[in-house]
């Protein structure tokens, strides 16, 4: 059935805002994926399968997930309409979301006609297992992008609210990356220091994890670029302080998988090999030492 034809209800994350919190038990897991920049290409349709053979129970998509004319819908619909029924899909908004006929004009309206998502459908947070996501529209909105708009300072309460024991906040435009497009100075907002474990961005069409210490604490966290969604690959340019791992050798997803007291994230190619690995854990909220693994070229 096109997508134009189901009921909003039936689309991705239909779940009533009461059941997006989970509990969390000592043995709980979460696993998902990680990736922006899609299309509907066989380089995507590859990733789909790779989300599959990994087991991840949902996918953070991290904007630009339609190019063209063609509908954000029948795009979308063309590798993951199994995980749209079963409201596995969490999206953030990118560029061409807004840029391209297929996302809907300015207002991105085939976008927010697709999904059904909490809060006004552009920036918005959920739980699952002991993570708490929050996803941020980095492209424009009516509640600005600058770190000291309506958005960034919902997103600054929220973060302190948060009893989870990790935090990932996801948007499209990356802070930091080596890549094409390069840094995005507005949204260098100060995620670590307002309770941020791990920002996940795409734009640049690579991989790429990037550890920085923004607020002079001592402690790093993890920058990563997942843009290897489908679309295209691109190179790199000059490399920021604080990259460790770039890659854009093939397409391939990022895969995060938390407990209460760890955060693993692996980038995996469309083949399945381990291109880096980080992870971290904690005791209670408070972050301890710091393990990096990066498999050698």
């Amino acid at each position: 059935m096109p997508s134009s034809s189901l009921p909003k209800a039936l689309c991705a994350v239909s779940l009533p805002l009461a059941a997006l919190t989970f509990p969390i038990s000592a043995a709980a897991q979460t696993r998902f994926a990680a990736f922006g920049d899609i299309g509907k290409s066989s380089n995507a349709a590859a990733v789909a399968r790779l989300t599959r053979d990994r087991s991840a129970e949902f996918i953070l998509m991290l904007g630009d997930l339609c190019y063209g004319s063609t509908p954000l819908g029948t795009q979308i619909d063309t590798n993951y309409e199994a995980e749209r029924d079963n409201g596995k899909l969490w999206p953030a908004l990118g560029n061409h979301e807004f840029s391209d006929p297929c996302g809907g004009g300015s207002t991105a309206s085939a976008y927010r006609s697709y999904f059904n998502l909490p809060n006004n459908e552009r920036y918005y947070d959920f739980k699952r297992g002991p993570v708490h996501f929050f996803a941020i529209n980095s492209h424009k909105d009516a509640d600005g992008v600058s770190a000291t708009s309506e958005q960034a300072l919902w997103l600054k309460r929220k973060l302190a609210a948060s009893t989870s024991p990790w935090q990932v906040v996801f948007f499209h435009h990356p802070p930091f990356s080596s890549g094409e497009h390069g840094s995005t100075s507005r949204m260098q907002w100060p995620f670590e220091a307002w309770g941020a474990d791990a920002v996940l961005s795409g734009h640049d069409h690579d991989y790429e994890r990037i550890m920085r210490d923004v607020n002079g604490d001592g402690r790093k966290i993890p920058y990563m670029v997942s843009g290897l969604g489908g679309q295209s690959r691109r190179g790199f340019e000059a490399t920021v302080t604080g990259s460790v791992k770039r890659y854009s050798g093939a397409f391939g997803a990022l895969f995060g998988t938390a407990t209460s007291t760890s955060l693993k994230f692996e980038f995996r190619n469309a083949s399945g090999v381990l291109i880096d690995s980080y992870s971290t854990s904690n005791s209670g909220n408070t972050s301890s030492a710091f393990e990096f693994k990066t498999p050698p070229n």
